[in-house]
């Protein structure tokens, strides 16, 4: 996902205020990130908490709404933004996943912060910045996962109170 940030800071800088740019990228690469995420999630049952059919429904109800978020020009193409972040939110509520919540959570808040600031540097440097909490995100959830398989042996499982 912080790949997918720092690409929509490129498509921001290079759209400008082309705001239907903006929201193109972001309902494509949501898309990506979906399909990508898939089949991890299909080859990893220990990290689902939920049945396959929430995360489905997740990612199908993900993808609408950025698709809708974008569409609604008061959010000036950032509507993926925040669609994103309250998915993250959601993802690590069934995850249960404090750092996946926290992080979601801050793309949210930026997300507002930029529509309502309506600039174009701010914009820049809240997905920037939403970037580089995913990443340091990321790390903490690998270093948890890496600590938690040390301590049992090899085997982790998602449930486990070192996961959040």
């Amino acid at each position: 996902m912080s790949a997918l940030f720092l690409g929509g800071a490129v498509a921001s800088l290079i759209a400008g205020e082309n705001t239907g740019a903006v929201a193109a990228y972001f309902v494509v690469a949501t898309l990506v990130l979906i399909l990508v995420a898939a089949p991890w999630l299909v080859r990893n049952p220990p990290a689902i908490n939920a049945n396959s059919g929430t995360y489905l429904i997740l990612a199908v109800v993900l993808e609408l709404a950025a698709l809708l978020g974008g569409s609604i020009a008061a959010l000036r193409g950032l509507g993926g933004w925040i669609v994103l972040g309250a998915g993250l939110v959601a993802y690590g509520l069934l995850e249960r996943g404090r750092v996946m919540v926290t992080a979601g959570a801050f793309a949210v808040l930026a997300g507002v912060v930029a529509v309502v600031g309506q600039q174009a540097w701010l914009t820049l440097t809240l997905q920037l910045l939403t970037a580089a909490i995913f990443a340091l995100a990321a790390g903490r959830l690998r270093h948890l996962l890496l600590r938690e398989r040390r301590a049992s042996g090899g085997a982790t499982d998602s449930r486990s109170p070192a996961f959040r």
